[in-house]
């Protein structure tokens, strides 16, 4: 029998049974959309390197983080700056409240693209970053117009900030631009404009490291985002890329401690991701035993339906029998019958729980790459893999009882009991 013709036979039946079919359908998309939904969840709580990586212009490995308990941060950070090995070292700090009243036009196109959305807290303020130059090139940070931070001479540490915006503000301010803030007639800060960066740069969560960053966000778009660069080392708290091993520059930074009599914590932004990660899967153990449990309860209703579909209406493949299909084409014609089964719900699954994880679990440039590559590299495969196997194991019995029927039995409308 032609390929034609047993897909004809499977349409066939399956239109006999159209309510059954359609409830199988209906269950099958249901249960490959919780299996997406489940493996997303799942992969994206352990992905906390990627989300740190997404942030970053340089490997996790190479980041490092100290923290300072002493008034005299910035010669402590001069110190750990001179360490053999150490590229960088500067501070960030993001959703910071800026109330500058020169800045304030800003608002208005800032408006609810924050990264807090607090309003009564920015009620009067706009949201920047601000960070130290030194980290400029450390950060996911495309210059889209404008000088680099490294090309310009900060004259005024205390009062001088450079400004860089994202670029959705082109045409609101120009490169040049300076807004000053002044205190009973006396200049108190000067901000100049520096350049516009691409509204896809991020930078990494300053507090990534904290076992009290429940978020877990690993880092922040920058879709409206302006960055405040300083050039002060006076930061308790900073960032350190090292281009050695992390226990000879770990051993370095307890030197000076010692010998400064302070205390510094230290930290291995990789390790940390790698701890966070272990936590979240451990956390999230419970939804991959119910997606098996699930698995198996799908394979199990659908072969119950053929079984009994093939019990009831034995007479059904009878008359194809008689027309000259032999139990080998029927034992196909099982196979493509799970096939039209699961085939549509996969497809109809896959796009529609695509979208509603785009709408309802993204909200900017990072959790949409995220999305991305979780969804095609893990949750499509599992619907391909899950899918073959609900047609194939499915299909075992109901095969197994065809095969097990002489042809005449058949077409008088009966199946073995073996």
């Amino acid at each position: 029998m032609k390929f034609i013709n047993r897909v004809n036979i499977a349409m066939d039946m399956c239109i006999h049974t159209k309510f059954k079919t359609i409830l199988y359908m209906i269950e099958t998309a249901i249960f490959l959309a919780l299996l997406t939904f489940v493996i997303y969840v799942t992969e994206s709580d352990t992905a906390f390197s990627d989300r740190i990586e997404a942030g970053l212009k340089i490997p996790v490995e190479k980041l490092g983080y100290v923290s300072l308990e002493t008034a005299d941060t910035g010669e402590v950070n001069k110190q750990i700056e001179q360490i053999g090995g150490i590229s960088a070292i500067g501070g960030i700090q993001c959703n910071v409240a800026n109330s500058s009243a020169s800045l304030a036009f800003l608002r208005e196109i800032q408006g609810k693209h924050r990264i807090n959305y607090n309003k009564e807290e920015y009620e009067n303020s706009i949201e920047t970053t601000v960070m130290s130059k030194e980290l400029w090139n450390v950060m996911n940070i495309e210059l889209k117009e404008g000088i680099e931070p490294s090309e310009y001479t900060i004259q005024n540490l205390d009062r001088e900030i450079l400004l860089y915006l994202s670029e959705q503000y082109i045409g609101y301010v120009n490169i040049g631009d300076v807004f000053t803030d002044t205190y009973k007639g006396k200049e108190i800060f000067r901000y100049t404009v520096a350049g516009f960066f691409d509204s896809d740069s991020t930078v990494i969560d300053p507090f990534v490291f904290s076992d009290e960053n429940i978020g877990r966000y690993g880092c922040y778009s920058l879709d409206y985002g302006i960055i405040e660069i300083t050039d002060t080392m006076n930061w308790s708290g900073n960032f350190i890329v090292f281009d050695k091993p992390y226990a000879d520059v770990y051993d370095s930074i307890n030197n000076i401690a010692a010998e400064a009599d302070v205390h510094i914590d230290v930290y291995n932004i990789s390790d940390v991701a790698g701890y966070i990660a272990m936590d979240s899967k451990s956390n999230t153990f419970y939804l991959k035993e119910m997606a098996a449990v699930m698995t198996v309860l799908v394979i199990l209703s659908i072969t119950a339906g053929r079984v009994y579909f093939i019990r009831t209406r034995a007479s059904d493949y009878g008359v194809w029998a008689s027309c000259g299909a032999s139990i080998r084409d029927l034992c196909r014609v099982i196979i493509l019958q799970n096939i039209i089964t699961v085939l549509l719900p996969m497809i109809f699954s896959s796009v529609s729980a695509y979208n509603v994880l785009r709408i309802f679990y993204t909200d900017n440039s990072v959790s949409v790459s995220l999305l991305r590559k979780i969804y095609f590299s893990k949750c499509m495969p599992a619907q391909l893999i899950t899918s073959a196997a609900i047609i194939v194991l499915s299909g075992i019995w109901p095969i197994n009882i065809i095969k097990h029927t002489k042809l005449s039995m058949l077409v008088k409308g009966k199946v073995s009991n073996d």
